[in-house]
């Protein structure tokens, strides 16, 4: 090694030595105490050059998140209504389907014979009927003429009401075998989401037995379990802030509020009522903003805030020189973040410009 690469090496070693003992005597390991909030640290600066901010005191609500689950507002499990094969599954999880759209057909062959032979036996009564009614209606104006006797009238008659009993009989027959028909198609009660498919073509369906799972895309809910304690200051048609990963703020309405406990986390679940239109789907995380009591407390720019080690700093301006000042910080509110303990409210806070 030179007498050059020795020199460095030893003023690096030096500069490094400096530094941590500049620390160790921050924390309080050389002086046997820490630096307290308030507590300012010998390095006054010139003020040439710095931009200040005063340190501002309010009154902020403070605002907690509680984290809920997205889901949607309408949503439906869909069952066959008849037993019957699965013949075919024309979606899968994920697809999106308009009302109306078939999702699952059924084996129709034995409920299509069962309607055709209705449909056949209505449309015989129906012609029975005609013919029976004709000849009433003959045997009427005959009767009046006395053409015929009364006996022949009577049978006639009760022959026409016989038809149309008969007649209402095969139609309502043919109705509840049309009914049976479509139940072999399986269609989707509104514009959405497929969530489940839990049948497969060749399994026999049953009624009861889930077949697939739809959530409308139209409406949108956050579901919420809170304390006890917070659900005293909610009521329903309230607007809250809501926070939804990956997605701009936005504001819900307090919907409806479960009343029931949960027995084990003492809590009661809130549905909040998101935007029409809002980008979101089931199953994404997201808060429910609820503001609390307003406290007051100091605030100044975050970038105005320093960390070394452990200890947090702020440059305050003081009698035309620039004090480093250990704080102590609290709850952030956007920009800015609360300084707990040693600063003061308008002290000139440095937060750009020096080393």
């Amino acid at each position: 090694m030179n007498q050059r690469s020795g020199s460095r090496w030893i003023g690096g070693s030096v500069g490094v030595l400096g530094l941590l003992l500049l620390l160790a005597w921050m924390q309080g390991w050389l002086s046997g105490e820490r630096v307290s909030p308030g507590r300012e640290i010998p390095a006054p600066v010139s003020a040439a050059g710095l931009k200040t901010v005063p340190a501002q005191e309010r009154a902020d609500p403070v605002v907690t998140g509680w984290p809920g689950t997205v889901v949607a507002k309408t949503k439906a499990v869909l069952s066959a209504q008849i037993p019957a094969r699965v013949v075919e599954v024309t979606v899968r999880q994920g697809d999106l389907v308009k009302r109306g759209t078939v999702l699952v057909r059924l084996d129709s062959e034995e409920s299509l014979a069962r309607f055709k032979q209705a449909e056949a036996a209505w449309s015989g009564a129906t012609a029975r009927r005609k013919q029976a009614e004709a000849t009433y209606r003959r045997m009427k104006t005959l009767i009046v003429e006395e053409v015929v006797a009364p006996q022949q009238f009577e049978a006639a008659e009760a022959a026409f009401q016989t038809a149309q009993a008969e007649e209402e009989a095969a139609r309502r027959q043919r109705e509840a075998a049309e009914v049976v028909l479509d139940f072999t198609t399986v269609t989707a009660p509104f514009d959405g989401r497929v969530t489940r498919r839990e049948v497969e073509p060749g399994e026999f369906a049953a009624p009861g037995r889930p077949l697939l799972a739809l959530d409308a895309t139209d409406l949108f809910q956050l579901e919420t379990p809170l304390p006890l304690a917070e659900e005293g200051a909610l009521q329903i048609g309230q607007r809250h802030p809501v926070e939804i990963a990956g997605l701009p703020a936005m504001q819900g309405t307090i919907d409806e509020i479960i009343p029931a406990a949960d027995p084990e986390t003492r809590t009661v679940t809130v549905k909040v009522l998101l935007p029409r239109g809002a980008a979101v789907r089931s199953g994404l995380f997201g808060r429910l903003l609820l503001s609390g009591v307003a406290t007051k407390g100091v605030f100044v720019p975050k970038r105005a805030v320093r960390e070394i080690g452990q200890l947090e700093t702020v440059r305050v301006l003081e009698s035309g020189r620039v004090i480093t000042r250990h704080v102590q910080t609290g709850r952030e509110a956007g920009e800015e973040i609360e300084i707990l303990s040693g600063l003061r409210p308008n002290e000139q806070v440095v937060v750009e410009g020096g080393a």
